[in-house]
């Protein structure tokens, strides 16, 4: 888990950077192509004979769609909710407990 991690984190940053030359389609896309080669790499590696390098490797590239998929799906549903519909998207995700005040104010009698 640490090298999807490592990566991951690296992942996120040129992600973000992709994210803003090329759009959505492009970072989801190395991200997807990635998943792909990992899970390919996953189905080759699977005996218990696998030196632990090959196995730290094939993490790692399982690592760059953690970051990239991620920076790209979250990007791509904040570039098509406008302001109308984010009040019900937050009340759907969690987020509108996370931002709302949790003390009512009092009412004098």
């Amino acid at each position: 888990m640490l090298p999807i991690a490592a990566v991951g984190i690296v992942s996120t940053m040129t992600a973000s950077r992709t994210y803003g030359r090329y759009g959505a389609r492009t970072t989801l896309l190395i991200g997807t192509a990635a998943l792909a080669v990992g899970g390919l790499l996953v189905t080759f590696v699977e005996s218990s004979s696998t030196p632990l390098v090959v196995l730290l490797v094939v993490a790692a590239i399982l690592g760059i769609p953690n970051g990239s998929n991620n920076m790209g799906n979250q990007n791509l549903v904040n570039s098509v909710t406008t302001s109308a519909t984010s009040g019900r998207l937050s009340a759907f995700t969690g987020l509108s407990s996370a931002s709302e005040p949790t003390s009512r104010p009092s009412s004098s009698n």
